[in-house]
């Protein structure tokens, strides 16, 4: 009841926050900071995500709901203009990243909710794509970690998510213009982890095809598409006996240069497998 007293004052006449005062923004801030202090597996979590949502971010367009995450997601209602205060979406918006590797895997349909809010920041202008930009380095431990001192990675949510939140993610990360090296890198201990039994190597796969897709949409120029694919191919294996998982990997990556070097007119130069 109080939240949806909230959003009546927060959204009424669609206009978002800006349209209802300086009262409701104060309200808003309140709000903000209540999604910033409740506990990861708090049961407000999922009505206070869809409100803020609504105050903050752009409305759904049609391409975005044909990808959301899942049917049983928490749904995201739309807002229309003016865009709401800047410091109080980037404060939202940083926490995201955070309670996405928090949750891991036991909560997929509020992780989704959330991977579909990053995505719906990303795609609505307003500053929303460079502010979405800047949560790369926070968004790579959802993926895999660097481990301290040399140590080994630490994997995040990714793998163990269904596959719905993983294609999510996926579209979410091929929306980055470009993606970082940084998270290239996360995405590629991904893949080798997944291409290791007992794991198929079915996610891997995914990721091969992902980056491949950013190298056709402008997210990954082709060096640093070349360099993905080098990687797995190093260190998957070589030739010959493989995991079926290694294997798999090992195909679409030498699937996915091959197509790369010719669009690129050039061969690209391979690294002796491990």
């Amino acid at each position: 009841l109080l939240l949806g007293a909230c959003r009546a004052l927060l959204c009424s006449g669609g206009g978002g926050v800006c349209g209802c005062g300086a009262e409701a923004e104060a309200l808003l801030g309140s709000l903000v900071r209540l999604w910033e202090e409740a506990p990861p597996s708090s049961p407000i979590r999922a009505p206070l995500l869809s409100l803020c949502c609504e105050a903050l971010l752009p409305p759904l367009d049609p391409v975005h709901h044909r990808h959301s995450a899942t049917a049983g997601t928490p749904q995201i209602a739309a807002a229309g203009p003016p865009p709401p205060p800047p410091r109080l979406l980037t404060a939202w918006a940083v926490s995201l990243p955070k309670l996405l590797w928090q949750l891991h895997d036991t909560a997929p349909p509020l992780s989704g909710a959330m991977i579909d809010a990053l995505r719906r920041l990303g795609s609505g202008g307003g500053g929303g794509g460079e502010l979405l930009q800047s949560l790369q380095p926070a968004l790579e431990p959802f993926f895999c970690a660097r481990g301290r001192h040399g140590g080994a990675p630490i994997f995040g949510p990714f793998l163990a998510l269904p596959r719905a939140q993983r294609q999510a993610a996926l579209h979410l990360v091929l929306g980055l213009r470009p993606i970082s090296r940084g998270l290239l890198c996360a995405l590629a201990r991904c893949a080798l982890a997944d291409a290791r039994p007992p794991r198929s190597g079915d996610v891997a796969v995914e990721l091969v095809r992902a980056v491949e897709a950013g190298g056709w949409s402008g997210a990954v120029d082709a060096q640093a598409q070349a360099s993905f694919y080098a990687t797995l191919l190093a260190e998957a294996g070589g030739a010959g006996a493989q995991p079926p998982g290694a294997e798999a990997v090992r195909n679409a990556a030498l699937g996915a240069l091959r197509r790369a070097e010719v669009d690129q007119g050039a061969a690209f130069v391979l690294p002796a497998a491990r």
